[in-house]
């Protein structure tokens, strides 16, 4: 293990999200909380430098071809493992191989021909079609992470393995995990951290997370979506932290259950009730609301609706109801580090407003994700970091998370590939404008995340704040 030559080089990290089980899997990644540990652990071949941007990693540069269909990366030369051994393009082959089979976020063999190593420093991907706009920055995903053949090799992810992140797990428990500097990451800047504590919180309580950061002594911590209720904490934190806002801004919003929704008794005209009353109950009582929601994106991003579209949309939505027709309970499933956020809070509180007896289920990530798959509950009710300036979320939502596809698969690679701008937003704006016209889910709110550090540490400003506490962004302030 690598020892820090200065004590000042290890840091104290509260982490509200938590991986939801040792030894995930990149490519079956579904939490931010996974994202976010992951991205501490390996490299991809490009990184993030904002949503829409990205800087060199493991391949230094990139050509493609006028047609857009050649690619060849190019690789930092004397890459290695963490245990000293070589990185070669065929291990990077074989890796990326692996990720085009199909993640969570992405679809590489949608538009990937094929992926050689054309030599010891050089991959060549021919793809079928011209590359999407935000090809590379798919590629920066930690989805794509570039994976010793020891980690999948058994056919159960390990990550004690080698690795070619910024740091190695040195402990790890429920409530601690203890991180080293990887002595062979392929970024040897001096004032890197080398040594890294991250401490559980255990509670989604906004007053009791304030509290924690003010009373204790932390170098830098992700604050969740729906945390921060107001501005005056925001100052409240700026007189002992830096606070930087984040991306992707989380939306609130209920699902319905597809398997529930297909056996009636969730029907269009009951979905239609749900979505006008709630959205329109939700931003009447309150006036001074922030982030409104509009969609699956924020309604500034690309192919997002705005709020006039929507609002066109939900008044031609009819307003005579048979709510005798409609059920008189509601099964509402909610992740436990959701339950306790005021908007949650809101959100049940009005549809019990509405008359309905609301049964919470209240599961932790693992056990919340078999009972979505299950379909035994009637709506769900979730955060989503699904509104980032990035199409391909849409693929992810419109064909795998919504009560019925609104296009299909054929019609979302189209999409992706499209390269004229115009007609691509509106693609992705037909596809949202008919989930809500079916009313397949009920877009309430968007919230940002906060990047908090304290004096000792600096967030590299040329990189993205991106995706939560990234530790690799960091680096030490020089006294």
């Amino acid at each position: 293990m690598v020892r820090a030559q200065n004590i000042s080089h290890s840091i104290q990290a509260l982490q509200l999200y938590w991986p939801t089980k040792e030894n995930g899997d990149p490519t079956g990644m579904m939490y931010a909380s996974d994202w976010i540990m992951f991205q501490n652990l390996y490299s991809t071949l490009v990184e993030l430098s904002s949503s829409k941007t990205v800087r060199p990693a493991l391949a230094e540069r990139w050509t493609q071809s006028a047609d857009g269909k050649h690619w060849i990366f190019y690789f930092r030369k004397n890459l290695r493992w963490s245990d000293n051994t070589p990185l070669t393009t065929e291990q990077i082959v074989q890796s990326l191989k692996r990720t085009a089979k199909g993640t969570y976020h992405t679809k590489f063999n949608a538009y990937v021909e094929s992926i050689r190593a054309s030599s010891d420093t050089q991959v060549e991907m021919q793809l079928k079609e011209k590359a999407p706009r935000n090809f590379l920055i798919l590629l920066a995903f930690v989805d794509s992470s570039i994976l010793h053949p020891k980690a999948y090799a058994s056919g159960k992810f390990n990550w004690y393995v080698p690795n070619n992140g910024p740091f190695r797990i040195e402990f790890y428990s429920n409530t601690e995990i203890k991180l080293t500097a990887n002595p062979h990451y392929w970024d040897n800047t001096k004032d890197r951290i080398q040594h890294a504590t991250l401490t559980k919180v255990a509670t989604g309580n906004p007053q009791k997370v304030i509290k924690m950061l003010l009373d204790s002594h932390t170098d830098a911590t992700a604050i969740d979506a729906g945390i921060i209720q107001n501005f005056s904490q925001v100052e409240e934190l700026k007189k002992k932290y830096d606070v930087y806002i984040g991306n992707p801004e989380f939306l609130f919003n209920f699902n319905f259950s597809k398997k529930r929704t297909k056996e009636g008794k969730l029907n269009l005209v009951f979905r239609q009730y749900l979505l006008k009353e709630i959205y329109n109950r939700f931003w009447k009582a309150d006036h001074n609301n922030t982030f409104r929601a509009s969609g699956l994106r924020f309604h500034h991003l690309r192919g997002a609706l705005s709020i006039a579209q929507l609002d066109e949309i939900l008044a031609k939505l009819p307003d005579l109801f048979n709510k005798k027709v409609f059920p008189k309970s509601l099964e509402i499933l909610v992740r436990e580090r959701t339950k306790e956020k005021p908007i949650a809070i809101r959100m049940l509180q009005m549809v019990r407003e509405l008359g309905f007896t609301v049964k919470e289920i209240t599961l932790n990530a693992e056990e919340h994700s078999k009972r979505f798959q299950s379909g035994d509950f009637d709506l769900e009710l979730i955060s989503s970091g699904a509104t980032e300036d990035d199409p391909d979320t849409a693929w992810r939502f419109y064909n795998n998370s919504l009560a019925e596809p609104v296009a299909t698969t054929e019609e979302l690679d189209q999409a992706q590939l499209e390269g004229d701008p115009l007609k691509r937003n509106q693609m992705y704006q037909s596809f949202e404008r008919k989930a809500l016209e079916q009313a397949l889910f009920i877009p309430i709110k968007y919230e940002p995340t906060y990047i908090v550090t304290s004096k000792r540490v600096i967030l590299d400003s040329q990189l993205a704040a991106d995706w939560g506490l990234q530790l690799f962004k960091l680096r030490m302030r020089q006294n």
